[in-house]
């Protein structure tokens, strides 16, 4: 069943949807990252019930502009965002322990950046390293960085790639995955042409990167209008909105030079704001991928659709949320459901006006009738 986490006066809260903003840890507590429309923070379930709202400390540390990408490892939370200045990154560091969050957070500065934009978050257990991927506009030249940092939030190295790939226009199209290994992946959508997938496999060393530029990628019908990613025991499969069709594809890597063609798995009615987002039932190949449907509600509902023992099931696929026109839309999923097993935790925004209101949710794999994920 569904339980309110909170309010918020923001109509992007959970920017970016395709990063998780719902933890399960180890003793059962929940904890909710999101922006309230005047500061980023958190919140904590605790016996059941969601603590008060708790805003992220420190100077420049509670953007308005939110911008944000988390990971975990364990009961430890890693988060990062743009500033409320243009020219810095914040990288947080919300160890989880009895009940409480110890908060710890540095400042990543660019020189005459104007505008930052945290677009990514991945944890490598082979080094213990956080790698946070952002977007930097100086005002003349755009980069896209990888900044790698150890769990004391010491910075390590960082490599930038800057150049028509990576203008604004795909600052939150973008997608970061891997097998929690040193060996990660990079995409977004290319910066003038807005139907290409720009690629990279990164391998973190002790002090850089090797970076591989992916080819073979296909071509979308038309506009990129969002991207999420998941590592499966295949590998890399990379999912996409094509703003025309307002369906969702997917396609899965095979190595650096060769990718599947996409498949369509949801093929209308899919809005084409980016809030795609992609979970995996861990120990298996189960994948839910949450999106928003206007088809019956213009306002929106939140759907999901599911794959297990290697087969989608039919478009749309089932709703979660909706069923009337007060709006459902900026759904989040947990990549995997640790701590929580056979179970995605889910949040969406309700409401078609200030304040809207946060739930959270679950999509549980239902065994062993069908074999496909039930949200309850």
């Amino acid at each position: 069943m569904a339980t309110l986490i909170g309010t918020t006066t923001s109509s992007t809260p959970h920017r970016w949807e395709n990063t998780p903003h719902i933890f399960k840890m180890a003793d059962g507590n929940f904890v909710a990252i999101y922006f309230d429309g005047t500061n980023s923070g958190y919140r904590i379930k605790s016996g059941g019930s969601w603590g008060s709202f708790t805003a992220f400390s420190g100077a420049n540390a509670n953007p308005t502009y939110h911008n944000g990408s988390s990971c975990r490892n364990g009961d430890t939370i890693f988060y990062g965002r743009s500033s409320t200045t243009g020219s810095q990154n914040v990288f947080s560091k919300l160890a989880y322990s009895g009940g409480a969050i110890t908060e710890t957070h540095v400042l990543q500065s660019t020189t005459g950046s104007s505008n930052n934009v945290v677009t990514g978050a991945y944890y490598d257990t082979t080094n213990s390293y956080v790698h946070f991927r952002s977007y930097h506009f100086d005002g003349v030249n755009e980069y896209m960085y990888h900044t790698a940092l150890n769990t004391s939030l010491t910075q390590q190295y960082s490599t930038n790639e800057s150049g028509s790939a990576f203008s604004a226009s795909n600052g939150n199209i973008c997608a970061v995955a891997g097998d929690g290994s040193s060996t990660f992946y990079s995409y977004n959508r290319h910066g003038t042409s807005s139907t290409t997938i720009v690629g990279r496999k990164l391998v973190a060393g002790a002090s850089s990167y090797t970076v591989t530029n992916q080819s073979g990628l296909p071509t979308a019908g038309s506009s990129i209008a969002s991207i999420a990613a998941v590592y499966d025991s295949a590998g890399l499969v990379l999912f996409l909105v094509e703003t025309t069709g307002a369906n969702v594809r997917y396609t899965t890597r095979t190595n650096d030079t060769t990718y599947t063609s996409l498949t369509t798995i949801v093929s209308s009615g899919v809005t084409t704001t980016p809030t795609l987002a992609v979970g995996r039932i861990t120990g298996s190949d189960s994948l839910v991928v949450l999106y928003t449907r206007t088809t019956t509600q213009a306002n929106g509902e939140i759907y999901m659709v599911r794959r297990t023992g290697g087969s989608w099931e039919a478009s749309p696929g089932t709703r979660v949320a909706g069923g009337a026109s007060t709006g459902w839309d900026m759904s989040t999923i947990a990549l995997t459901d640790l701590n929580n097993t056979n179970k995605l935790l889910a949040t969406y925004k309700t409401g078609t006006g200030s304040p809207w209101s946060i739930y959270e949710d679950l999509a549980q794999l239902a065994q062993p009738a069908g074999g496909f994920f039930a949200f309850l």
